[in-house]
């Protein structure tokens, strides 16, 4: 019964790793998809939250992510930056040019809508976006 039982504790071990490989090639499929509908220009069209974080109206919030994993974002007609972007799983990461990387959550990402929750200075707010094309 010992032979039997390493048996089954080495078949439940490749059946755990299967179902651990199937759930991260699932979480990447996933990722892929985000990143494919996140490329375009989004507009902002409303924010909610903490109205001190929020600066300029939030039609003045424009992102584009390119294909390249370039991006540029910039609101308020005063702040303007560029960078690089990737996402994994629903977190969204840019790191600016000469500076400090951020992470937004993605909350809801469709063909033609995103809300990502945005953190300035402390404060948390949601914006949502319409895509451009």
């Amino acid at each position: 019964t010992t032979l039997h039982s390493s048996h089954y504790i080495q078949g439940m071990k490749y059946s755990m790793l299967a179902i651990l490989l199937i759930i991260l090639l699932g979480a990447c499929s996933v990722n892929h998809e985000n990143e494919a509908l996140l490329i375009n220009t989004w507009n902002g069209v409303s924010a909610e939250g903490a109205e001190q974080a929020v600066t300029g109206a939030p039609s003045s919030y424009v992102f584009d992510f390119r294909e390249d994993y370039t991006y540029s974002y910039s609101y308020g007609g005063s702040y303007s930056e560029e960078g690089t972007w990737h996402t994994k799983l629903h977190l969204l990461y840019a790191l600016p040019n000469g500076g400090t990387e951020n992470v937004v959550e993605i909350k809801s990402l469709t063909a033609d809508t995103l809300v990502l929750k945005m953190n300035r200075g402390g404060f948390e707010f949601d914006i949502t976006l319409a895509a451009k094309n």
